[in-house]
């Protein structure tokens, strides 16, 4: 028997309408790669669905599972008015519990680094997120000369970073 891809997807989207509340309420620990999984063989799953999935994960303390969600709505879906304002809210409330002065080792960044060029944020939070960014990937020469021997991983971040946001 030789089932055709396309059938095989069609059969995954189908099964995840029927199943999904069931999923996405009982095993919080794979819904994230159930979503990645979607969203990477383009399975159709229906605006209720993802409303749902939307409304009911908590992706407020992880900016993965956030991103994850984003990426599946907002293929079939604008991102409303009070979404879009409490994304934005989100962000800055992360920015502000920043350690900026170890920034690679607060796990708030992930939030900064994931979300930096995310086309619905307000220009004023890119903008924020922008200078303090700038402010952090500054290297100084003292830091050249520390690290000139090229081991430096936080020195490798930065010049990265650096190349990301310009």
């Amino acid at each position: 028997m030789n089932i055709e891809p396309e059938q095989i997807i069609e059969n995954i989207g189908w099964n995840i309408e029927r199943y999904g509340k069931i999923i996405f309420n009982n095993f919080s620990n794979d819904w994230i790669d159930l979503l990645l999984f979607i969203s990477t063989y383009n399975i159709q799953i229906g605006t209720k669905t993802m409303e749902f999935i939307y409304d009911n994960i908590d992706y407020r303390e992880n900016p993965v599972n956030l991103a994850a969600v984003l990426i599946n709505y907002t293929k079939k879906n604008k991102l409303k008015k009070k979404q879009s304002e409490d994304l934005d809210k989100l962000i800055r409330e992360k920015i502000k519990l920043i350690n900026w002065t170890c920034f690679f080792e607060d796990p708030n960044s992930w939030w900064i680094i994931i979300f930096y060029g995310y086309p619905q944020l307000k220009q004023e939070t890119k903008n924020i997120l922008s200078n303090k960014l700038k402010k952090v990937v500054c290297i100084s020469e003292d830091e050249e000369v520390l690290y000139s021997d090229g081991d430096s991983t936080i020195l490798l971040v930065k010049k990265f970073l650096i190349k990301y946001i310009h």
